[in-house]
């Protein structure tokens, strides 16, 4: 049965929202990295790592990315590197997209709110709802989080059943998008959600 105010996933068109966000101030993370250093002194090829040892962490707030382990490829060797996150998702490789994505928050040793942006898009074309909206939780401050996190986050939380916690994201993305030519996808988005909603619940 379905929890009210979840969404139908295939109804709803996640593939409004944007694939990436801009990635705000440069070099500043919004959530680190804690785990075991990695090593990179193997020639050029990806390290072999245990993304169970991981998390990300943020003020009071922690997410294990050995919860999202199972869902990864990470990539083997220098050829699977090459293809970047852009080109993975392009051809609809979702999990090799995840891979790349967590290998390069650790090797940084930490994440953006882009970053954190285009793990939590990733999660929610797998169907993971939870995941995704716990990663984008890391990013608490309104004021600087980017509409189409929120338009996400408000999507994710209605996914979960959380009716008033998605309402209030989705009208936080359509007020911050509203006006804004380059956020017009965004504000459709929050739209046909709200409407989906309306006539799912």
């Amino acid at each position: 049965m379905r929890r009210s105010g979840q969404l139908n996933g295939a109804t709803v068109a996640l593939e409004l929202l944007p694939r990436d966000i801009e990635a705000g101030e440069e070099g500043r993370f919004v959530a680190m990295i804690d785990g075991p250093p990695l090593d990179t002194a193997n020639n050029g090829t990806a390290p072999d790592i245990s993304v169970s040892d991981y998390c990300l962490s943020a003020q009071d707030r922690t997410f294990s990315l050995g919860s999202i382990a199972a869902l990864a490829k990470m990539p083997s060797s220098p050829a699977e590197g090459e293809k970047s996150y852009e080109d993975e998702l392009a051809a609809g490789n979702l999990s090799e997209a995840l891979g790349k994505l967590i290998l390069a928050v650790i090797a940084q040793g930490g994440a953006d709110q882009r970053a954190l942006y285009r793990i939590g898009i990733v999660l929610a074309m797998l169907s993971k709802s939870r995941e995704a909206f716990a990663i984008l939780s890391l990013v608490e401050n309104k004021t600087t989080e980017h509409p189409a996190s929120s338009a996400l986050r408000g999507y994710l939380a209605l996914q979960n059943g959380e009716v008033e916690t998605g309402r209030r994201y989705l009208a936080r993305a359509a007020l911050s998008s509203r006006g804004v030519p380059s956020s017009r996808s965004i504000l459709h988005f929050t739209q046909h959600v709200l409407l989906v909603h309306q006539f799912n619940g």
